[in-house]
């Protein structure tokens, strides 16, 4: 096969386009891993970050007392409320025995 100065420029074109082409593959590749391992490492320290403020949380324990205490507020709200209705009624009772 005798190849002439054109089939051989042919040749070398398609051998530089097939480099070009595995380059740009191997640099995009590697970039992108690059870009997703940052990507990982900025979640990793974010959810180490989370998981710290988590710790110094408050919980069900430290919130018990507080429940109690509104719980028993609003029994003396209720307790305050039959008084308060209780004198109404006397109130009311008063002001009807004098007509």
């Amino acid at each position: 096969m005798h190849l002439n100065y054109q089939d051989i420029r042919l040749i070398l074109q398609l051998i530089v386009i097939a480099i070009n082409l595995s380059l740009w593959f191997f640099v995009w590749n590697s970039n992108k891993n690059k870009v997703t391992k940052e990507q990982l490492e900025t979640h990793a320290v974010q959810l180490a970050h989370i998981e710290e403020r988590l710790k110094s949380a408050v919980g069900h324990p430290e919130l018990k007392p507080l429940y109690e205490r509104m719980n028993n507020m609003d029994r003396q709200l209720s307790e305050i409320k039959g008084k308060m209705h209780t004198l109404d009624l006397i109130h009311e009772f008063l002001i009807n025995k004098e007509k």
